[in-house]
């Protein structure tokens, strides 16, 4: 299981609770059952994320499970994707990602 996020530091905003950072995701190795552990280290100093937005470019149901703060692969029927390597459409695929970050 391995993911880095970079942020695109000329799409962030504010809002009165929150900095909202755009970005994307590159994923290689391994699913993991229950998900993926966001690497948001390069924005983690302006607070916690709160929420995480995913989409993909070519299709797959990324979700960020608010109460362990992963952000899980799920099939077309809405279960889990496998534990096991990555296929090579989802680690070429482009992953685009909004965090929500707590203010400090």
């Amino acid at each position: 299981m391995a993911n880095a996020i970079t942020i695109d530091n000329t799409k962030t905003d504010s809002t009165q609770n929150h900095f909202i950072f755009y970005g994307t995701m590159v994923l290689s190795g391994s699913y993991a059952t229950g998900g993926e552990t966001p690497d948001y280290t390069q924005v983690q100093a302006t607070g916690t994320a709160d929420w995480i937005d995913v989409a993909s470019l070519a299709g797959y149901a990324w979700v960020y499970t608010f109460t362990d703060a992963k952000i899980r692969l799920n099939d077309s029927a809405g279960t889990e994707h496998a534990a096991g390597a990555y296929a090579g459409g989802i680690t070429g695929d482009t992953v685009r990602v909004r965090i929500w970050m707590k203010k400090l």
